[in-house]
């Protein structure tokens, strides 16, 4: 008997890799010289294939890979078949394996693994400028406007505990295809910039 889990032999739907449920917040408050603008938006309903967690399965540096702390395990929620149709829960029946031969093949080839909700908050961008007070400079017959802005993008991105690997957003290749990721991405960054405008 081992405590390696059987695969299901029927493959499964998992759910679409295109999101249903979009919603987009725009806002821009001014005060005197001020003005704040930021943008923010939720995707939903959709799933994604983290593919980067496979490879770092196949690797041996994801979280799953060592959180039996590379000993043999009672595999969570497993039942045992004592025969005749019957199953009992497995308290003490451990996997054969917790170094390569589980986690790089038994675990590995289960790709439902891998899949978790796509769903995402994100603040996409927040402006804060500052109009300089024209008397600074309505003696001058050259300005017309002068303004400093800061801005930061991709600041915060809140998504289902579920998904331990990475932006959702991100797509396996530049074409249409949807829903996968690798680890040949470049991982989410994020923006800041400064930008001093003059307007003559």
């Amino acid at each position: 008997v081992t405590g390696n889990p059987a695969y299901d032999p029927n493959l499964k739907m998992q759910g679409n890799a295109n999101p249903t449920d979009l919603l987009g917040i725009t806002t821009s408050v001014h005060w005197k010289n001020l003005t704040f603008s930021a943008t923010a938006d939720y995707r939903g309903g959709y799933k994604v294939f983290n593919q980067v967690g496979e490879t770092m399965t196949f690797t041996g540096i994801s979280t799953v890979t060592t959180g039996t702390g590379r000993q043999r395990f009672v595999f969570p929620n497993s039942v045992i078949d004592e025969g005749g149709g019957k199953y009992v829960k497995n308290t003490n029946v451990t996997t054969d394996d917790a170094g390569y031969n589980f986690w790089g093949g038994t675990y590995l080839n289960v790709g439902s693994n891998y899949i978790t909700s796509g769903a995402f908050w994100k603040l996409r961008e927040v402006v804060v400028k500052y109009d300089f007070p024209k008397k600074w400079y309505a003696g001058s017959k050259v300005f017309q406007e002068i303004s400093f802005a800061l801005s930061g993008r991709n600041l915060v991105m809140l998504r289902p505990k579920t998904n331990i690997w990475t932006d959702p957003e991100f797509s396996d290749d530049t074409s249409n295809a949807v829903g996968t990721n690798t680890v040949n991405q470049i991982p989410p960054t994020r923006i800041f910039s400064a930008t001093l405008s003059v307007r003559f």
